[in-house]
């Protein structure tokens, strides 16, 4: 019997490895030799497991059982089969198995003498389990599971990429965790093309049906956007915001095209990588597109948020700058106010001093922009209560323009070099706004008069302009224009005449 035994089982080894070869009726065979192996079982379990001496016929029946709907679901698993009972049937072996156990636990223990049937048919049954449970229980985190399913339905292309797809899932994983974001990008796309195979889907015709599977493959669309992002997120911080922007708009299609997403996916994902791309377009100067994605990020925050929270007032900070930028004063005002009524209404958010800062600061540039003195002076009231130590040079900044404005020149003066001081402990002394500040010094010592002090503030902000932009953008004309009016006001005629045509010349 021994024997006879051996013959089956070896016998189904070999057609289950035949399963990596792609010939006419691999499977068929497959579940055929499945199918005698458990008759097998059935028929010789009393012959195989019972006692030389013993008088039960329990143990071998429920071994013949145990093992028989163990192996039949096998064939099934090795196939991705979604079928309910073939998670259940291993639990027949698994409750016979740790019977078995304990009765062996419970002799050995009471040092009685273990029967060989109990030790044979517990082995039997336990191998058995071991790899139904493999295959039964999917450890699809598992490599080797992966791969084993891969190979062993040869001529099975839908099965293969949805192993595949996987597999290229977990190596784009690991590749993001490294940072290797080209890597990354490369094996996504693959495992998004398997993962397309898999639901049959093979040219860009998406029909009724297709669409409403595609939830089924949004791992891979994550991992296309996750991959996307890392490459975008390295140019930007690089400053390369052209090629951000480009990455940046892959990854967002990948939201777009998946329908799940386009629902509640990652609830404000959606948002953030249209504020993402947004703040793309800003770093470029292209304010109008810019404002676009930002109401868009508003939009779809609004959409998928039930609470509205800090981060919708920052896509409408970010929206503010950009309608500013553009000189929509008004406008940007009421997008500001929204921020701050945002903000009001948010019992969520823990830190929400620096948006509110931001909206204030907004409201106060604006302010100053059309002249409306009374509300900056307001507004600047407003931040005191805000104030956070990275706003806190803007803060003095704005304080200085408005007595500027005021005709307060010593206080603007007061203002603009503590401006100074937290810009270059926070960010240098080649920091843009520590030429703002120059440019404000200048005025203020211009006025008192002070043509000494104000001529030595912009030569010192005329090179940071210098440094930062360009000798032909406009901040460095705003320096030289400055430069000249000084030189007209002290007698200085013809070198006047030389910078204003300087600035005449570069526009």
């Amino acid at each position: 019997m021994i024997r006879r035994e051996f013959l089956y089982v070896a016998t189904w080894i070999v057609f289950l490895l035949l399963k990596g070869v792609d010939y006419p009726g691999n499977s068929v065979f497959f579940v055929l030799v499945t199918i005698a192996l458990c008759v097998f079982y059935l028929i010789s379990s009393f012959k195989i497991f019972k006692r030389k001496k013993g008088r039960e016929s329990i143990v071998p029946a429920l071994a013949g059982l145990a093992i028989v709907t163990s192996l039949i679901t096998i064939p099934f698993s090795i196939f991705l089969r979604n079928w309910e009972w073939l998670s259940y049937l291993p639990f027949i072996n698994i409750i016979f198995s740790t019977i078995l156990l304990g009765i062996i636990g419970t002799k050995r223990i009471r040092k009685q003498k273990i029967e060989q049937v109990y030790q044979s048919t517990f082995l039997r049954t336990l191998l058995v389990l071991i790899i139904t449970s493999f295959f039964a229980f999917r450890p699809i985190k598992i490599s080797f599971y992966r791969q084993s399913i891969i190979f062993l339905n040869a001529g099975h292309e839908d099965i293969q990429s949805n192993m595949i797809a996987v597999d290229l899932g977990e190596k784009t994983d690991e590749e993001l965790s490294k940072g290797n974001c080209d890597r990354a990008i490369e094996l996504a796309l693959k495992s998004y093309e398997e993962s397309l195979k898999w639901l049959g889907i093979y040219n860009d015709t998406l029909t009724e049906y297709n669409v409403s599977q595609l939830w089924m493959i949004q791992g891979a669309y994550t991992n296309v956007y996750d991959a996307y992002n890392c490459k975008a997120e390295k140019l930007y911080d690089s400053k390369n915001y052209s090629n951000a922007l480009y990455f940046k708009i892959k990854a967002d299609s990948f939201l777009n095209i998946n329908p799940v997403a386009r629902n509640d996916w990652w609830r404000n994902e959606r948002a953030t990588s249209k504020n993402d791309i947004g703040l793309c377009y800003d770093k470029l100067h292209q304010n109008d597109s810019a404002a676009i994605y930002f109401m868009k990020a508003a939009k779809y925050h609004s959409d998928t948020i039930k609470i509205q929270n800090v981060n919708l007032a920052t896509y409408y900070n970010n929206l503010a700058r950009s309608l500013a930028r553009e000189q929509y004063w008004s406008e940007s005002s009421q997008v500001a106010k929204q921020s701050i009524l945002v903000l009001d209404k948010d019992s969520i958010s823990e830190d929400k001093n620096n948006s509110y800062t931001r909206s204030y600061l907004r409201l106060v540039y604006n302010s100053l922009a059309e002249n409306k003195l009374q509300e900056a002076e307001k507004y600047l009231s407003n931040i005191k209560n805000y104030l956070t130590p990275t706003k806190e040079g803007e803060y003095y900044l704005y304080q200085a323009i408005l007595a500027n404005s005021l005709e307060n020149p010593l206080q603007a003066v007061n203002y603009a070099e503590k401006a100074k001081k937290l810009f270059i402990d926070l960010a240098g002394e080649k920091n843009p706004n520590v030429a703002t500040c120059y440019t404000i010094l200048f005025d203020a010592w211009m006025s008192i008069p002070d043509y000494d002090s104000a001529y030595i503030n912009i030569q010192r902000g005329k090179e940071i302009a210098k440094e930062n932009y360009s000798i032909n953008s406009a901040k460095y004309a705003e320096f030289t224009n400055k430069e000249a009016y000084y030189l007209f006001l002290t007698g200085h005629y013809l070198e006047s005449l030389d910078k204003f045509l300087d600035v005449k010349i570069a526009f």
